[in-house]
């Protein structure tokens, strides 16, 4: 009787294990997102503006 009962659990036991290692993990999307972002100065972006916008303006004062 006593080792049925061990049999039992260690099926359970072994039962348990295996459904664990078969079900695939949920990744959390928020965690593995990146925040690190690059940081561009204002002077950058002014100038940029600038070269691509003054054509245009020129093009149409014309």
């Amino acid at each position: 009787m006593v080792k049925n009962s061990e049999q039992l659990i260690n099926r359970q036991v072994i039962e348990r294990l295996l459904l664990a290692m078969t079900q695939s993990r949920k990744t959390n999307r928020d965690y593995t997102k990146k925040k690190h972002r690059l940081l561009v100065e204002d002077q950058v972006i002014a100038e940029q503006l600038s070269g691509l916008l003054t054509p245009t303006i020129t093009n149409q004062e014309n």
